[in-house]
């Protein structure tokens, strides 16, 4: 057998051979896979390989997306090293590539590699045709759940393209029910699972040894924890009193329990009357509010805390919201605020900076050519970091965060994110000081230590955390925890999380093999439904059926153009659960900017859509009626569907909701629709398209904000 994969899509002496990486290949050519692979083994190249069998067997594109910017380039180096093929016909699709190019990256490309987001908008704007995609890669492929992008493109790709191929790659799957819908949202029916003790790839793991240093937090900061506990067991009084919570200790109240009260609130408010229910919502907030800075003084220290109580000025400033003001101006809180103050002041800030310092320089005075990434939770604790450690000598440190800014620390932009990593990887950096934009994917060949300056407690985040060390030689995680905080249960819950998976992945791959014997007896004699995935086409090019299938597509396509009403929907409605329902209609569904209306069906008619929800609160803070008096003013037909039956998450009462309902009726003209649902709301919007572009002929025009006032204005 030869050393490397000989192969004429990938270029000579790139990929060494290893068995198990052969045998993920070809499972996954046969049917949709859902591969999972320790890190550091090698998904990547298993990716490589498929792509290139594709690229040699089919004329279709393919299609790679991943959760992250910094590793859609990061693949895109990956394929441009190993296939064989034109560099310009593997292509970067991002938002910021005009929709004109973007047709032509669609037709011209071999392999797009895209965000899911980014894909999700092409196929919402019909500017992929997904019938001419032979294959499907989704990478970090434990996203796929809820209303994340992944599954609105693999329920697209999967109506589309029925024969297509899709497979998803991961290291971190989640708990049984997670993964039994991850399977289910990309269509998979195969599951390949190799534990890091397989014995045919036990050879190739370098691994990591882990070290957990426990630390104790200084009296002072007990002092400033002591009064924050003081501030929450006040609050917590409150919401006792009226039945919410069955005690005042948070040791026995857990984050899902607290989660439930506004709901549990809304739904007692006409019997405990409006006073008590303002007085619960209020303490609920003033809680919410002190448990985050608990959990920043025990698990990131007196300077993100400080940070964290600076934004809360901030924020009260250019808001004035009372709740803020009741929060900054409480005794406890200011209690809190200078004692934090007089913490900075003699240098007291975590036990965990001057251990990380320590550790820093041991192993780069016996370890000049190596890389060191540091994980924490918050952007404000990053930056402090990075402040702190560049004084050490050798250190050349950097922060690697995510694009947005915030009061907690400015973004990086994707070219910045990129630059950053380019850096770290050629030496010009020799530490990262990252959030969780660091933890999925990156391949740093170099990096030896990992430190988690906190704990996470989800095991997804662990494994991704744990996998940037130890993948071309043996490397060493550090966990540093404080002792008797909320780092200590963070950690016992992510090795608990961690723990149960396996025995998770079996139990699915047993009820998945289970339903497919179930379901092949059943269509042993047809020639459709599951059966199209136990007969790959590997033969051939496209079929002359699938050519001619595609073909009458375009067609029809072009043909009915006329006959399909067109929607305007704002590229802010991201709510995949809506827009898969949408997609599922026979019409033109284009995404835009829109100044005013969530959706436009006619040049009069445009419609603001609201969950009850959503709707209470734009009440409570102003915005609703600001939009309506806009909405009414741009379109002679405007239009609120409001959605849901449930007043749950309504701090109106029913009186003052159906107050606002009326004035939204006889004060602005607009006319309200209730449906009971996102699949109701669909049906509305679509009926009315039809209606007013097919039935009277009145085309779907994005309308401008009107600035004619009326005379009585």
């Amino acid at each position: 057998m030869s050393d490397y994969i000989v192969h004429p899509k990938i270029k000579k002496n790139t990929i060494q051979t290893r068995v198990y990486q052969q045998i993920l290949f070809a499972e996954a050519i046969k049917k949709n896979t859902l591969v999972i692979l320790p890190t550091g083994l090698g998904k990547t190249v298993v990716m490589v390989m498929v792509i290139a069998h594709y690229l040699n067997k089919y004329d279709g594109i393919i299609i790679v997306t991943a959760p992250t910017r910094p590793l859609v380039d990061q693949h895109y180096s990956t394929f441009k090293n190993m296939l064989d093929i034109l560099e310009d016909e593997i292509v970067i699709l991002s938002g910021s590539v005009s929709p004109s190019k973007r047709v032509s990256i669609w037709k011209n490309a071999k392999v797009v590699i895209a965000t899911p987001q980014t894909l999700r908008n092409d196929i919402v704007s019909r500017l992929v045709d997904l019938s001419s995609v032979s294959l499907l890669c989704f990478d970090e492929v434990h996203r796929a759940v809820g209303d994340d992008p992944y599954v609105l493109s693999a329920e697209q790709y999967l109506i589309n393209n029925p024969n297509g191929r899709i497979i998803g790659f991961t290291a971190s799957p989640k708990n049984t029910e997670k993964l039994k819908e991850i399977v289910k949202n990309i269509g998979a029916i195969n599951i390949k699972y190799m534990s890091e003790d397989d014995p045919r790839i036990k050879r190739y793991i370098h691994g990591s040894d882990k070290e957990l240093i426990w630390l104790n937090l200084p009296e002072k900061m007990h002092d400033i924890i002591s009064i924050l506990n003081s501030f929450v067991k006040q609050n917590l009084k409150i919401l006792k009193e009226l039945n919410l919570v069955k005690t005042i200790q948070t040791s026995k109240i857990s984050k899902a329990d607290l989660i439930k009260l506004p709901g549990i609130l809304n739904k007692s408010r006409d019997n405990i009357g409006d006073t008590p229910f303002y007085q619960g919502m209020s303490s609920y907030g003033q809680l919410m509010l002190a448990l985050q800075a608990l959990e920043m003084i025990e698990t990131q220290g007196i300077v993100t805390l400080n940070s964290f109580f600076n934004s809360k000025k901030e924020d009260f400033r250019k808001t004035n919201k009372s709740s803020l003001r009741r929060f900054l101006n409480d005794p406890y809180i200011n209690k809190a605020m200078i004692g934090v103050e007089a913490l900075i002041k003699d240098g007291i800030v975590h036990p965990k900076m001057t251990k990380l310092k320590n550790i820093i320089k041991e192993y780069l005075s016996n370890n000049i050519d190596t890389r060191i990434l540091i994980f924490a939770n918050y952007k404000a604790t990053v930056n402090y970091i990075v402040d702190e450690i560049s004084s050490i000598e050798n250190v050349k440190a950097h922060m690697f965060v995510g694009q947005a800014s915030s009061s907690y620390g400015k973004g990086l932009s994707q070219k910045e994110q990129h630059n950053v990593m380019g850096k770290f990887k050629d030496g010009t950096y020799n530490i990262l000081v990252s959030t969780s934009v660091g933890e999925e994917g990156l391949d740093v060949a170099q990096c030896d230590l990992v430190v988690f300056y906190d704990v996470t407690a989800s095991s997804t985040r662990l494994i991704q955390r744990s996998g940037r060390t130890g993948r071309a030689r043996k490397g060493k995680v550090v966990i540093l925890i404080t002792k008797g905080t909320r780092d200590e249960g963070y950690y016992y819950s992510s090795q608990r999380k961690k723990n149960s998976i396996e025995s998770s992945i079996n139990k699915v791959i047993k009820e998945l093999s289970s339903q497919i014997s179930e379901k092949s007896k059943y269509d042993k004699n047809k020639k459709h439904g599951l059966d199209r995935f136990f007969e790959p086409v590997l033969d051939t090019s496209l079929s002359e059926k699938s050519q001619s299938s595609n073909k009458d597509f375009s067609l029809q396509f072009k043909d009915n153009r006329v006959e399909k009403p067109t929607i305007f929907i704002d590229y802010r409605e991201k709510g995949s659960s809506l827009l898969r329902e949408l997609l599922k209609l026979d019409i033109e569904l284009k995404q835009a900017e829109l100044p005013i209306a969530d959706f436009i069906v006619s040049s009069r008619v445009g419609i603001e859509r609201k969950t009850i929800s959503d709707f209470c609160k734009s009440v409570i803070d102003g915005r609703l009626f600001s939009q309506l008096k806009e909405l009414q003013r741009t379109f002679t037909k405007p239009v609120l569907i409001l959605e849901g039956i449930s007043h749950e998450g309504c701090q109106l009462r029913k009186t003052a909701f159906n107050g606002a309902l009326s004035s939204v009726i006889l004060d602005f003209s607009i006319s309200v629709i209730r449906t009971k649902d996102f699949v109701e709301t669909v049906d509305i919007i679509y009926t009315m398209a039809k209606r007013e572009q097919i039935h009277k002929d009145r085309k779907a025009t994005i309308r401008s904000k009107s600035n004619n006032e009326t005379i009585q204005e």
